[in-house]
């Protein structure tokens, strides 16, 4: 768990809208996993919020983001600074108030505390949600377009409007009207949903949700258990595997499975890369640039197995860097290059021969790792996807004259060769986007050998990947009834 002061100081950057990437997530786990946190991300906020006018109007049940326009450092006038501290005093009570609730019922304890995040918004929604705004246990709706909600208790909801929420706790919302499907992982505390015809409690499951203005309750289970129970907690029907229930005025009522009705949750391909695991077998050309799709090429490197205490991630091979440079530049003194690359080329309308679905996201990622050495072994490595017209065609051709855009992330890795360190890369992908490179490499960041043979002391990559993250989708059939 993080100092207190280390997650107030985060949530000062959030306010002032300054934190880096890194920060960013650090606050997120940090709101998933910590109580604290939660409250004190919530005493911040509010704070500013009475500052800048309140994140919530209780006129128009309409959740805003917290108040950023001001910083956290900004100077206050007397009346205000006056009326700040009478707030601080009152919240005060209210927090300590909160703490000395029990944490085994997380049901009913935890009040007025951030309890989920929107990860996706569509169509809409956008006029009430926006992607990354955290949301409290207030109600919020909206008439149409789809809103992916990620609660920090782990689950995941993808709600279709018109609908109408309440986020209870962070395993309990009440529904009102609205279509939606859910996931709840193993992870995950039994979840409830509070609806006109009863409550539905579950566990490591996914379904859909129907509730029309009416009270009439339908609940299609794709897979796991969920349990069906009335206003007075007596259960009623209890569903197992792929089955469906509609409930109206107390009488449950068995029907067809209809995954067809529900928003299609945000989903992952498969690896798009055929040979980022690096096993033995697979060539590493040395041509500059690939010369066909899915194929490895660049600076010299070579598929090795465990070697200088290093195993590799899975099976039996891994990409060890060895130069900066490659056989179209063999004339060139050592001394000019300072990055030992690889690349790889990938076809996307092999995969997408109807486009890539609008709102998705390449997201690269590979594992990284290296020798312990000394003061002057290199530590660094940097992972780059870029977004091309059109493929190079030769060892002198260059990315400039075919780039579109790209995205890259860099680490400096430690000396623990037992330990393998994540590089992850995401970037929005449009609907024409064809082709795509993967570039990874070893940068000589600390020492730049020159008449050393081998460049980099023993620089590692393995478990390489590429998937496409598809954004939820509404339902193609529209309920009207809703």
């Amino acid at each position: 768990m993080k100092s207190t002061q280390h997650i107030e100081d985060l949530t000062e950057k959030y306010i002032d809208e300054v934190l880096t990437e890194k920060e960013n997530e650090q606050l997120n786990h940090l709101l998933k996993n910590s109580t604290e946190a939660r409250q004190i991300f919530l005493s911040k906020t509010h704070f500013d919020a009475l500052i800048n006018e309140s994140t919530y109007s209780p006129e128009t049940n309409e959740v805003k983001e917290p108040a950023t326009h001001r910083t956290a450092s900004s100077k206050l006038s007397p009346f205000v600074s006056v009326l700040a501290l009478a707030a601080c005093g009152v919240l005060g009570f209210f927090l300590h108030s909160v703490l000395q609730e029990k944490d085994a019922d997380q049901t009913h304890a935890e009040k007025s505390l951030y309890l989920a995040q929107v990860t996706h918004v569509s169509g809409g929604a956008k006029d009430v949600l926006s992607t990354g705004l955290y949301l409290e246990n207030k109600l919020f709706d909206f008439k149409e377009g789809v809103a992916e909600i990620t609660m920090f208790s782990g689950a995941q909801l993808t709600v279709q409007g018109p609908a109408s929420i309440h986020l209870n706790s962070l395993d309990e919302i009440r529904i009102s009207h609205g279509l939606l499907s859910l996931e709840i992982p193993q992870t995950a505390k039994p979840f409830h949903l509070i609806t006109p015809g009863g409550t539905i409690r579950s566990s490591e499951s996914k379904f859909g949700l129907k509730v029309t203005p009416e009270g009439t309750v339908e609940t299609h289970l794709f897979d796991g258990l969920v349990d069906f129970m009335d206003n007075d907690g007596k259960q009623l029907v209890s569903l197992d595997g792929q089955q469906a229930l509609r409930v109206l005025a107390g009488e449950t009522t068995r029907i067809s499975l209809q995954p067809h009705l529900f928003p299609g949750m945000r989903g992952t391909t498969d690896n798009l890369i055929a040979s980022g695991n690096f096993e033995q077998g697979i060539i590493i050309n040395t041509n500059k640039f690939p010369q066909s799709f899915n194929q490895w090429s660049g600076d010299i490197a070579e598929i090795v197995g465990a070697e200088n205490g290093i195993q590799p991630t899975e099976g039996k091979g891994m990409l060890r860097f060895r130069q900066t440079y490659n056989d179209s530049t063999p004339n060139e003194p050592k001394h000019s290059t300072t990055s030992s690359q690889v690349f790889c080329f990938i076809d996307l309308k092999k995969s997408f021969p109807n486009g890539i679905p609008e709102g998705s996201q390449l997201v690269a990622s590979c594992k990284v790792n290296r020798v312990a050495g000394d003061e002057r072994t290199d530590n660094r490595f940097n992972l780059r996807l870029s977004v091309l017209s059109e493929l190079p065609k030769g060892t002198s051709d260059t990315f400039q004259s075919h780039f579109e855009s790209a995205a890259s992330k860099s680490i400096d890795t430690d000396s623990d060769p037992s330990t393998w360190e994540n590089l992850t890369v995401i970037m929005n992908a449009q609907p024409t986007t064809q082709y795509v490179s993967l570039e990874i490499s070893a940068l000589e960041n600390i020492h730049n050998s020159i008449e050393d043979t081998v460049e980099l002391d023993g620089h590692y990559l393995d478990d390489l990947k590429l998937t496409l993250l598809k954004p939820p989708t509404p339902a193609p059939v529209l309920v009207t009834s809703l």
